[in-house]
């Protein structure tokens, strides 16, 4: 499936957004039909979990254009790294938006992607980070591997000051590890922005997934 075809996936408002920057509008009329088959929305907007087979090919969190929106309010004037970023289309949708950002993966986890974007600085982003403190007010990550240290290893080397914003589930759930929540639990922060993303974070049946922030002091 092509850059194009990922759009048929997504909400009906960035699929609009996004259309120009692409060679051809993508096919509406099969974009309609999939959300008619595959997706039903309740007062809670939840989605059916038949479209994360598909959708998880290319990101694990769902996107929503009023979602970028809001964290492009916390995000503007602020230098910004998503580690771990797989096929790299939050970095884009946001890169689109104008946010400053740098996305790095070395893809030591093969996840069977299907689409990868452009630009993306292929290394080992806890390297990464530690050699290049001054580069990133914000560390993006999004759904970190499960069961694994990497959530932690990246918060125990942001430098201090640094924002973490995160998208997955909690404890008990399929992201990071114990170590990581325990360490990041105290430095939780719930402002307006961060409220304001929650309020239009919509997550697959089934996923206890949301938008956190947290700053390392």
């Amino acid at each position: 499936m092509n850059t194009l075809k990922v759009l048929k996936l997504i909400d009906n408002d960035i699929y609009k957004e996004l259309c120009f920057h692409f060679d051809k509008i993508p096919n509406k009329k099969f974009y309609n039909k999939l959300v008619r088959k595959y997706t039903r929305l309740t007062k809670n907007r939840f989605l059916n979990v038949m479209i994360r087979f598909e959708y998880i090919h290319y990101t694990f969190a769902y996107i929503r254009y009023r979602l970028i929106k809001e964290m492009v309010k916390f995000l503007k004037n602020k230098k910004v790294i998503e580690v771990g970023c797989g096929t790299g289309l939050w970095y884009k949708y946001l890169q689109y938006q104008g946010v400053n950002i740098k996305a790095i993966d070395n893809y030591s986890i093969d996840y069977k992607f299907r689409f990868k974007a452009n630009g993306i600085i292929n290394k080992n982003a806890i390297k990464y980070i530690k050699k290049h403190k001054n580069s990133y007010d914000v560390i993006l990550m999004i759904w970190p591997p499960y069961d694994h240290d990497f959530a932690y290893n990246i918060w125990k080397n942001m430098k201090k000051g640094t924002y973490l914003l995160y998208i997955g589930e909690g404890y008990d759930g399929a992201c990071a590890n114990d170590k990581f929540f325990n360490a990041v639990e105290k430095y939780e922060i719930n402002n307006k922005y961060i409220q304001n993303m929650q309020k239009y974070f919509v997550t697959f049946m089934g996923m206890y997934d949301d938008v956190y922030l947290f700053k390392k002091k």
